[in-house]
């Protein structure tokens, strides 16, 4: 016996979201690839520096004015 809180329609919609929102963030992904590059540039220097704090790093590796210059560095040397 199901004991589903959400009716049958409520699951199928929830479903049909879930593949929608899959979609479209595909989409996103696939419309910006710099975004590949940015991560990539995050993680090589998280793994490089190893921070106590990720949070903090993190925000300043964001927030770096030579961020571009830096990501643009990060892909030419992997």
């Amino acid at each position: 016996m199901e004991t589903s809180v959400l009716t049958a329609q409520q699951r199928e919609t929830l479903r049909e979201d879930e593949i929608r929102t899959r979609i479209d963030n595909e989409r996103y992904l696939r419309d910006h690839p710099e975004i590949k590059d940015i991560l990539n540039h995050v993680m090589s220097q998280v793994l490089q520096h190893k921070p106590e704090n990720l949070r903090d790093f993190v925000a300043d590796v964001f927030s770096d004015a030579n961020l571009a210059k830096n990501v643009a560095r990060t892909k030419r040397h992997s």
